[in-house]
């Protein structure tokens, strides 16, 4: 009987099942199953019964010590997964970098013209400022306000273009950050 008990013990334990837990599923009360795991009292046939069946289901799907083919199979399936997301994640992560590298120059760039379409501006400023207002400058003033309308309207534009590229760099920026720490978690 002390060999029952014992086994019943292990079974339980092994299985994370309280005494309360088998007691319940067995029909039968708390204080039988601890006497019964003590080697003080046997459990009824019925229970006894239920028991049994219960510890073979148990063994049954329990899972095995070794990895069968299908679990390695499996295991070698989500790894060839991961190293396709790892690929996938570097190139999307080159590409990022690439286009950063991109708009930055292109911004780059726009600035500098925007720097020389500024001081077009302020030099049409200063030449209107200076021309006298009699009917032999009225030609060269309205060629100077057209190029003030026309300076203008190419700034807006600059203007808008230089935000989006602002935009663009620090969503390519996250992306770049986002791809190299999935990749460092993926290292380790």
């Amino acid at each position: 009987m002390k060999s029952r008990s014992k086994k019943r013990l292990n079974f339980r334990n092994r299985f994370s099942l309280s005494q309360q837990d088998l007691a319940a599923y067995l029909g039968v009360s708390l204080s039988l199953v601890a006497m019964s795991e003590s080697g003080k009292r046997s459990l009824p046939g019925e229970a006894h019964e239920k028991l049994v069946a219960l510890q073979k289901d148990l063994e049954k799907i329990q899972a095995p010590k070794k990895p069968g083919p299908s679990l390695k199979r499996l295991q070698s399936k989500l790894r060839e997964q991961d190293n396709k997301a790892a690929e996938k994640m570097q190139e999307r992560t080159e590409d990022a970098r690439y286009k950063t590298k991109m708009y930055q120059r292109k911004l780059e760039e726009l600035s500098k013209k925007q720097q020389d379409q500024l001081a077009w501006l302020n030099l049409i400023d200063q030449r209107l400022a200076a021309l006298p207002e009699n009917k032999s400058s009225k030609v060269e003033r309205l060629w100077f306000e057209n190029q003030q309308i026309d300076v203008t309207k190419r700034l807006l534009r600059m203007n808008k273009e230089i935000g989006k590229l602002g935009y663009d760099i620090e969503m390519l920026r996250a992306v770049v950050e986002v791809g190299e720490r999935f990749l460092q978690r993926l290292d380790k």
